[in-house]
């Protein structure tokens, strides 16, 4: 499970809409959705803003499989080392 799908599930979960998440980050829904989606890289930075906008540590979302970067290249998402 990647970062971003972690977090997309953490969405769902809530009742978080992406636009709610958008306007909380500053981050735009042309950047966010495409990066939640795997279709751009989620930045280190945007990663920090999402977590401090849902309040939450930013170890919720980490999984071994997503910080240790196994994944395909074209689907990385964050790399965290």
């Amino acid at each position: 499970m990647t970062i971003c799908t972690s977090i997309l599930e953490y969405l769902k979960e809530k009742g978080i809409s992406q636009s709610f998440l958008a306007r909380r980050t500053g981050i735009g829904m042309s950047k966010l959705n495409p990066a939640l989606h795997g279709k751009r890289r989620l930045t280190v930075e945007e990663y920090q803003q999402i977590c401090a906008a849902l309040e939450v540590p930013p170890q919720r979302f980490l999984t071994p499989e997503a910080a240790c970067g196994t994944q395909a290249p074209e689907q990385e998402l964050l790399t965290v080392h």
